[in-house]
């Protein structure tokens, strides 16, 4: 290397790397260290609520889930590893075709998520079929076999318990005294659509009634949840604004600085219930979930019925109804995880309930 260009690689040596990464940046090629830069700016972009989440994917030639996971990685500790830039082409070995493992790492999710039974050679050969590259473009047998092997790490995680969490809460098919329905608060994993905390309140807010929902998740957590499979990782909160705007969007600002994981809020004016509608649906046992009754109208109850039940009743049958979902969840889900949450995701309940 000549000095122009050691000069240049020591100027391009990002500040936030660690210095015992100074030497590795230089080993690196210069696709690398482009790569490398990239992704620094695509995951502090996106960390920072600055970027879209595409456009970031989009930034730093990763797969979605593989962004995820090592985003976290890299708000964890901030280090050539985290970036996964210089994989696969040492010194010496074969120059990684850049273009090549975009091209893969664009369609091993898919092929992953649609062939479930296929070994990982299986799965390498459809990926070099779908991508349609000569063979000198192609990583070497032992760097496809770990692209593949990491992709079916992504989207186990992304089934496994305690990945991504959700906050939501709806009016439901109970009426108050005053013919409002009552609100069912949600915490749910995304994973295995298990209702980790449920909650009853009178009101749609934020303040309080989170705090209840995260009370009951860890009850349950350390009790018959504590079979679910559980992720190593905890990447991403997504938080439904109660009507307390205000005091949403400071619970998520105080959270998203104490954990790791991405703390997000939702605030769409139809946003009420829309998570619990897609992962557990419009019904929970006998209750229904009535989503555009959440801020105003009298409650839509079942037969017409529009006997008032007390909190207390209420509270009784979403606890019913959930136990007799997560029971479901239990009898027929795969239970091979790891035995405890991942510890972020205790944080961030602990940060809730307390």
């Amino acid at each position: 290397m000549s000095e122009a260009n050691v000069n240049d690689t020591e100027r391009s040596f990002p500040p936030r790397l660690p210095e015992s990464d100074r030497i590795q940046w230089h080993q690196m090629t210069a696709n690398q260290r482009a790569i490398a830069l990239a992704r620094i700016e695509a995951f502090d972009g996106w960390l920072a609520k600055k970027q879209r989440i595409d456009d970031c994917v989009a930034a730093s030639g990763l797969s979605k889930s593989r962004f995820y996971r090592l985003a976290a990685e890299w708000r964890e500790m901030p280090c050539l590893n985290a970036l996964g830039a210089q994989r696969g082409s040492g010194g010496g070995g074969k120059k990684l075709n850049s273009d090549a493992v975009n091209a893969l790492q664009a369609v091993l999710p898919d092929l992953v998520r649609m062939n479930v039974d296929a070994s990982v050679s299986q799965l390498g050969r459809l990926a070099i079929d779908a991508v349609k590259l000569r063979t000198e473009s192609l990583p070497k047998t032992s760097r496809l076999r770990q692209m593949v092997e990491h992709e079916m790490r992504n989207q186990r995680s992304l089934t496994e318990a305690g990945t991504i969490i959700k906050f939501d809460m709806t009016a439901i098919s109970l009426a108050q005294k005053n013919g409002r329905p009552f609100i069912m608060v949600c915490c749910i994993d995304a994973g295995t659509t298990a209702l980790l905390g449920t909650a009853v309140i009178e009101e749609p807010l934020a303040q309080g009634s989170y705090k209840l929902v995260a009370e009951n998740a860890l009850t349950r957590i350390q009790g018959d949840l504590a079979r679910l499979p559980w992720s190593d990782r905890f990447l991403e909160a997504d938080m439904t604004s109660g009507v307390d705007l205000d005091a949403s969007i400071e619970m998520v600002a105080h959270l998203d600085t104490q954990v790791r994981a991405n703390v997000q809020r939702a605030s769409s004016p139809k946003r009420f219930g829309k998570y619990i509608r897609d992962l557990v649906g419009t019904k929970l046992g006998k209750i229904y979930v009535t989503r555009a009754r959440t801020q105003a109208g009298v409650a839509l109850t079942n037969n017409k019925n529009m006997m008032p039940w007390s909190i207390e009743e209420a509270r009784i049958a979403v606890k019913i109804a959930t136990d007799e979902h997560n029971a479901k969840i239990l009898a027929e889900g795969k239970l091979d995880g790891f035995a405890s949450p991942p510890d972020d995701l205790l944080k961030l309940l602990s940060l809730l309930a307390d």
